[in-house]
């Protein structure tokens, strides 16, 4: 657990709506950096900008919206979770404007189906991959246990016989 001084910062750069990293720069020592990922990021980014606006860097990812990128997120090898979240950026209805003239245009929008088949198509295969990791984490997660109780009945073992050791030394003189 680090924890910086308001002072202490030398730098935030806003890599996502959920992921920054901050950075504490020193004169002849490695600065120190942290990468922090959260869902309630996109909550705590204004405040950052309020306390830190001359330090906070806004990378183009964090600017540019996910539907406007060339590419989807899996071609171009991102990870599930930034793929996932992109499309449910693109998935969430937006609501009209009080007071706006622009009402029947909105609505004619709205009508429109919130996901396209091939969004659709892009959800399932990243909630497939999404079961697939947590199953093989599930399995890692097993066979791990399993290897730390060996260790632990190895260890209960020996200590045993050093104990056993340890009492015939003590009989011994």
């Amino acid at each position: 657990m680090h924890r910086f001084e308001r002072e202490d910062i030398d730098d935030i750069k806003v890599h996502t709506p959920y992921e920054i990293s901050i950075r504490q720069r020193f004169i002849g020592r490695p600065d120190i950096a942290y990468r922090l990922i959260s869902a309630k990021m996109s909550e705590a980014i204004p405040i950052l900008e309020v306390q830190f606006s001359k330090k906070m860097e806004l990378l183009e990812d964090a600017l540019m919206p996910r539907s406007a990128r060339s590419s989807s997120p899996i071609e171009k090898g991102c990870s599930v979770w930034q793929a996932a979240s992109g499309l449910m950026d693109r998935a969430m209805p937006h609501e009209p404007c009080s007071g706006s003239q622009e009402g029947p245009s909105l609505q004619l929008q709205r009508s429109e189906p919130l996901v396209s088949e091939g969004d659709a198509q892009e959800l399932r295969q990243i909630l497939r991959k999404l079961k697939s990791l947590a199953l093989d984490t599930e399995t890692e997660l097993e066979r791990q246990d399993d290897v730390l109780d060996g260790i632990t009945a190895a260890i209960d073992r020996t200590t045993l016989t050093i104990d056993k050791h340890n009492q015939r030394t003590k009989k011994l003189t």
